[in-house]
């Protein structure tokens, strides 16, 4: 602070003596703070120390318009209907039989009967292979399809869009297997004769360790809903 002052007289008197008219001029104490006020400001503007924002003062900056988001009212959660599928199916306890399977697959003279189910760990015939995955058996649902007529029957459900379901202790639900098994009734494809009866199957795949203490079979076409009690 000292040697500001310092500068600053000297930097006043050296004004006054470069004009050679110090003794003649005489300034009003306003005059002479603005004096001081320039000179200070020229004198302080050489030094390392001084701060260039007291010269050229930063710009104000410009403040950020703060945007309130519009409120939302929330989602409303989804829910899953137990009302089953596009066809009308429907899954776990709620399902009602109001068909049995004949009707549902709905081919004149052509009745099927269940007759029991195996579990195994894989299964084939001459033309194709199924083996069960790590932890899991093959459970084997057999039926007897009857033609009741002298005349031999073609029995085709390829395209029928019969829809299998395994329900295991009212609740959890299993697919049946893609096989190319020729008795595999989802894509049988055979003629029966006249009075014959023919095996066919349906095969879903089931935890080793899951005790089925009730297992239905649900087989559903359209409006038709037929279930197979197994167990």
């Amino acid at each position: 602070m000292l040697k500001k002052r310092l500068l600053l007289s000297l930097a006043v008197v050296s004004m006054f003596g470069l004009t050679g008219c110090a003794s003649s001029i005489r300034l009003t104490e306003n005059e002479n703070n603005i004096v001081a006020e320039y000179l200070a400001g020229v004198l302080l503007s050489q030094q390392r120390s001084y701060d260039q924002a007291l010269i050229e003062p930063s710009p104000t900056p410009t403040p950020v318009p703060t945007i309130t988001p519009t409120p939302t009212s929330p989602e409303k959660p989804s829910t899953v209907s137990n009302k089953g599928n596009n066809s009308g199916y429907q899954t776990g306890s709620n399902v009602q039989a109001n068909a049995d399977f004949t009707e549902v697959i709905g081919i004149k003279n052509i009745t099927i009967e269940y007759t029991g189910y195996d579990m195994v760990n894989s299964f084939s015939d001459e033309y194709f292979s199924l083996d069960a995955s790590k932890g899991k058996q093959l459970m084997v649902i057999k039926f007897n399809v009857k033609n009741t007529s002298k005349n031999a029957t073609k029995l085709q459900l390829t395209d029928a869009e019969i829809q299998y379901q395994l329900d295991i202790d009212m609740g959890t639900i299993v697919k049946p297997q893609l096989t190319f098994i020729l008795n595999d009734l989802r894509y049988i494809d055979l003629e029966i004769g006249g009075k014959e009866t023919k095996e066919a199957i349906v095969i879903f795949e089931v935890p080793k360790k899951q005790e089925m203490k009730t297992a239905n079979l649900i087989i559903s076409k359209d409006e038709k809903t037929a279930i197979i009690k197994l167990k």
